[in-house]
């Protein structure tokens, strides 16, 4: 295994299955559905696109893309980063390549998305992330991150309680969304569209673990409007300006 640490290969963790026990039973798969909801709405415009997703040896956005016509590249940071998405890679659609999430080995303008999950708040160089998503990226770039302006605003009071619950929880930042707009706006790209997730934090609904419950909360909090206005994490699209 390469020898990097957590700030410079934050996939290497999230490609394991220790931490895809997060996402396990009916609450964790609820989860993944209203994320790949989020991810395939924001694409709807999109179509037989090219995507790199880096850091995406979670897996959890692979099946569905290829299933819906996209042409998937995933970059790891180590070869153990492929093996959740092994059984996805003799797909003709499907790809895995090795290198840095902070200097992306392919020319620019390579792909007709650039696509990063569950990487930006934990990377310590988190701007040259945006950098290196927007060179690549012939025309848009999608990215998940906290918000500020949510219950995040007291997740450092309940951390202890979020890693009691979560068992295996990492640290992350929080973003206002102006910092993220603003740091792609010095990259050429600006917002063309956004999906807040939940409005409650997701380990209150793994603490509830009742995934009927949570269900129908989120959707009456998305039907009045407060899940995007106040929801986290968000998926932000981001378009190069013409």
């Amino acid at each position: 295994m390469t020898d990097l640490n957590q700030n410079q290969a934050p996939d290497i963790d999230s490609s394991t299955d220790d931490y895809a026990t997060r996402f396990s039973g009916k609450v964790g798969q609820w989860f993944l559905n209203v994320q790949e909801q989020g991810t395939l709405s924001l694409l709807k415009n999109i179509k037989e696109a090219s995507i790199l997703d880096v850091g995406g040896g979670h897996g959890q956005t692979l099946p569905a893309l290829i299933a819906n016509g996209y042409k998937v590249t995933i970059l790891g940071s180590d070869q153990s980063c492929s093996k959740r998405i092994n059984p996805y890679l003799n797909n003709q659609n499907a790809f895995f390549k090795i290198g840095s999430l902070t200097d992306i080995p392919f020319p620019d303008q390579s792909f007709d998305v650039a696509l990063s999950y569950r990487i930006l708040p934990h990377l310590t160089d988190w701007k040259k992330l945006i950098k290196e998503l927007t060179r690549v990226s012939k025309n848009y770039v999608l990215v998940d991150f906290p918000t500020l302006y949510s219950f995040n605003l007291l997740s450092s009071l309940f951390f202890p309680l979020k890693k009691k619950i979560e068992k295996n929880t990492r640290t992350y930042k929080i973003f206002p969304e102006k910092e993220i707009i603003a740091e792609f706006k010095t990259n050429g790209f600006i917002p063309a569209g956004k999906y807040a997730q939940f409005l409650f934090p997701m380990a209150l609904y793994r603490a509830i673990n009742n995934h009927k419950i949570s269900s129908g909360l989120e959707t009456l909090f998305r039907t009045i409007g407060l899940t995007q206005l106040l929801g986290s994490p968000v998926l932000y699209l981001f378009k190069k300006l013409a």
